[in-house]
């Protein structure tokens, strides 16, 4: 088996199993970064035309995404010391704003469609199978049902329980930083093929 082959195997379950049982999401969001890296190893071990522009697709739908979720939580944790699943209970009750942008970035994360997270993932696991990669295409699609089951734990904990988080935690321009990254994460699921035909 050659190495990158067992590199990809590792970090697809090492980070993805180890990100399960972080009780602090920016931790759980670190792991699942070394997740990613390993469905980008498999695009580069998959190879096919436009590669480039798979490689460029995928990594632009994962920083943006996590750009939002990164931001989100520093902010949270100036106002509540805290970036654990209890400091988002209830936050779409007090902070619409904020619970909305999170759920987008994390649903985006975990590959749900339409967003930019599910092409990424889709283009790299088609390309896997061209590939004859079978294996490592199964490992990536139960590994990828792991991380849903962790993006969801912190979405649960916005939309269900009461808060004390203030209502007003983001400056005007931290808002317009956060809602224009949406916007490219919405844009980049609709319009993949065109992002990607631009490299």
């Amino acid at each position: 088996i050659p190495p990158i082959q067992i590199i990809v195997v590792l970090t697809l379950i090492v980070a993805n199993v180890t990100a399960v049982y972080q009780s602090n999401v920016k931790r759980m969001l670190a792991y699942s970064s070394i997740a990613h890296i390993g469905y980008v190893l498999l695009a580069f071990i998959s190879g096919g035309d436009k590669v480039e522009g798979v490689f460029f697709y995928y990594l632009l739908s994962y920083s943006t995404a996590s750009l939002v979720a990164f931001g989100i939580l520093t902010v949270l944790e100036n106002s509540t010391g805290s970036t654990s699943h209890e400091s988002l209970y209830g936050l779409f009750h007090n902070n619409p704003f904020a619970a909305i942008c999170m759920t987008v970035a994390l649903l985006s994360l975990a590959g749900i469609p339409p967003l930019a997270g599910f092409f990424a993932k889709y283009m790299i696991l088609g390309r896997a199978i061209d590939a004859g990669h079978i294996y490592l295409t199964i490992l990536a699609i139960l590994t990828s049902l792991v991380g849903v089951y962790y993006y969801f734990r912190p979405i649960i904990a916005m939309f269900t329980q009461p808060s004390e988080v203030a209502t007003e935690l983001f400056s005007p321009i931290q808002k317009i930083v956060i809602g224009l990254l949406m916007l490219v994460t919405l844009f980049a699921g609709l319009l993949p093929d065109v992002l990607i035909n631009l490299l």
